[in-house]
């Protein structure tokens, strides 16, 4: 019994230095994670200019969070002792608010890609990144920046991204149709993979003027998809 308790306060001892030496790194990482922090969202800014997110204004605040005094009060958080929350100002003369919360589904891919763009260089994970509805409420001069950010991410990445913009649609390197069809009382969906051309001139006029497509529209259709064809994109719409 005397043994017991020798081990158990010897086990307490190493259990206290380590819980120490615990805090020690996490104050070490939480400075750091300060440094950058800042840093990331004054580059990811940079990029919401670029995509018409001039008025927003990005930050992201660490909020700490207690490792408490007591090593067995429960399990130590893996992630450090901080929380990040990325807080968007829409409008000028708003408040901060989460961007989880108040963003619009376009607003959210945007900063999406303008955090992605900044942290391609810095992730060993090359994975696939999906983009819905970046393009909502945005006209063809923005597509073609969005074209170009895409492209740039898939030098790194692999991008999956759904549009409704054939300036985007233009700098992908696989192109593929969604195609909804009623037969009967079935319903099917259909995805098809377009050649370089014809079908993708053919695809891209109709996503510019639609079934009053015309010669002149291919043309214009053909030029976006050359003038994108320099970009050396490998992204994927």
């Amino acid at each position: 019994l005397q043994g017991q308790e020798d081990d158990l306060a010897g086990i307490d001892a190493r259990l206290k230095e380590a819980f120490a030496e615990v805090k020690e790194a996490a104050s070490v990482l939480s400075k750091a994670r300060g440094k950058v922090a800042k840093k990331l969202a004054a580059e990811a800014q940079k990029h919401l200019a670029d995509l018409q997110m001039s008025a927003a204004k990005l930050d992201a605040v660490l909020e700490p969070v207690s490792l408490g005094t007591d090593p067995q009060s429960g399990e130590l958080p893996a992630d450090g002792a901080d929380h990040l929350e990325l807080m968007l100002t829409a409008n000028p003369g708003e408040p901060a608010r989460p961007l989880r919360k108040v963003a619009s589904g376009g607003e959210m891919s945007r900063t999406m890609l303008a955090l992605k763009t900044v942290l391609a260089a810095h992730d060993p994970v090359r994975t696939l990144v999906v983009f819905d509805e970046i393009d909502a409420n945005v006209g063809g001069r923005l597509g073609d920046v969005l074209g170009q950010k895409l492209s740039a991410l898939g030098e790194t990445h692999q991008v999956l991204c759904v549009t409704h913009l054939p300036q985007v649609a233009s700098y992908a390197t696989h192109h593929w149709t969604i195609r909804k069809s009623t037969a009967g009382k079935r319903t099917a969906t259909t995805v098809t993979k377009l050649a370089e051309s014809p079908d993708r001139v053919e695809e891209l006029a109709l996503m510019l003027r639609g079934e009053a497509r015309s010669d002149t529209t291919r043309k214009e259709a053909a030029e976006m998809l050359k003038a994108a064809g320099g970009s050396g994109r490998r992204s994927r719409s």
